[in-house]
């Protein structure tokens, strides 16, 4: 990271890489929470923040390919994804 003191921050292009992956793993998390784990906007953005952080990318892969295997086969049908909410909800 390149600034100046109360200045413009630019990226390095390995900053670059790990802002980027950074992004990517909270983006596939918040997906996870919020689509199949049916969790509001404001808490599924805020956890996948934290967690962001702390999981590596294999878990991150691996919740990508379940989102996307889900997604395919699961999700096809509405009444299967309201029958998962009402399940996960109560």
């Amino acid at each position: 990271m390149l600034h100046e003191k109360y200045g413009y921050v630019d990226l390095t292009e390995r900053g670059e890489k790990i802002a980027l992956e950074v992004q990517t793993k909270h983006d596939i998390l918040y997906r996870f929470l919020n689509n199949l784990l049916f969790i509001n906007d404001v808490i599924a953005d805020k956890e996948a923040c934290q967690v962001e952080h702390l999981v590596g990318s294999e878990t991150i892969e691996r919740l990508k390919r379940l989102h996307t295997l889900l997604e395919n086969n699961f999700f096809s049908k509405s009444k299967d994804v309201v029958n998962l909410k009402e399940y996960l909800e109560k």
